[in-house]
């Protein structure tokens, strides 16, 4: 009776051990279906095992394609894939997909995935449609956009975009104007002097300890950290700053006409920028510096697109 409840008990324990198994089983499966969504850096640089992924190639490169997961019919994140050792054989936009890889997708922007093994063409055509946004990354370019400026005084510009893409960007109607505060200017630099002064006094000290045969190379923290100098202009009512302009578009060009004396008011002596952003996956924004005098005589410099 009593062996045949040691076997009893065992097969239980064995049946249950199972069931955890399996049940662990669909838990990662489940996991790694929506890591084609944009999660598969996470299970993915764990199992480092062999994995597929659907996609659809949004562009052709020369050594490599630029594809959106798919996973369930929607749209996941953007990708680089590398051609598998057959090359290019013959892949287009709009193809779907499905890349064979060692499980590592590289954590940079786009994601890229490890050792391509094969790339094999599912569909010509996928009913997936590409978002816009996935065809301007991959198409367009900042080198298609320039900007005029037509009109500049204290209390407002003008200004226009000519974006010749096929794939237009989003340009926010938004905008903000900062300042540089001269006294954190100065006071900056007395900081910098300061931290000078203190790396100079510790690597005389490591210079000292060295000659008495320690080792005594530290890495060196700043004492003091600068301020920030541009400060937003201070507003002088809650209007939106996109309810302060008027706005046209014909064909690709787009004419911004912003009136902020109900915003900041006339702007005084100083030094300032104009920012406006650009809404794209890495977002762009549009930088005007500018000056005034104690006359008033507005002075700006060319338009600049640059990171935020």
């Amino acid at each position: 009776m009593e062996r045949f409840l040691k076997i009893f008990l065992a097969i239980i324990i064995i049946g249950v051990l199972i069931l955890i198994g399996l049940g662990m089983r669909q838990i990662i499966q489940t996991i790694t279906r929506s890591n084609d969504l944009g999660l598969d850096n996470i299970l993915s640089n764990l199992e480092n095992t062999p994995k597929t992924i659907k996609a659809v190639v949004v562009k052709v490169n020369d050594k490599s394609l630029m594809v959106i997961s798919i996973a369930n019919e929607e749209v996941g994140e953007i990708y680089t894939c590398s051609f598998a050792k057959e090359g290019n054989i013959g892949f287009k936009m709009g193809q779907e997909i499905l890349i064979h890889y060692d499980g590592t997708i590289f954590a940079t922007y786009p994601g890229s995935f490890s050792n391509v093994e094969k790339i094999e063409v599912v569909k010509e055509k996928s009913e997936i449609e590409i978002p816009e946004k996935y065809l301007r990354y991959c198409y367009s370019s900042f080198d298609n956009v320039s900007i005029v400026i037509n009109d500049f005084n204290n209390s407002g510009m003008t200004f226009t975009i000519t974006d010749s893409n096929k794939y237009k960007y989003d340009y926010s109607k938004e905008y903000v104007i900062t300042k540089k505060n001269k006294e954190i200017e100065e006071e900056n630099k007395k900081i910098e002097e300061r931290n000078k002064n203190a790396l100079e006094q510790q690597l005389e000290q490591e210079k000292a300890k060295n000659q008495e045969g320690k080792n005594y190379t530290t890495g060196f923290t700043p004492p003091e950290t600068p301020k920030e100098v541009w400060e937003e202009v201070p507003k002088i009512s809650n209007i939106k700053s996109e309810n302060t302009g008027s706005y046209s578009e014909v064909g690709n060009t787009y004419t911004r006409n912003y009136d902020w004396a109900n915003l900041y008011g006339q702007l005084g002596e100083g030094e300032y920028k104009f920012r406006t952003k650009i809404n794209e996956i890495i977002s762009k924004t549009i930088e005007i510096n500018f000056t005034i005098d104690k006359n008033g005589k507005v002075t700006y410099s060319k338009p600049i697109i640059d990171n935020i």
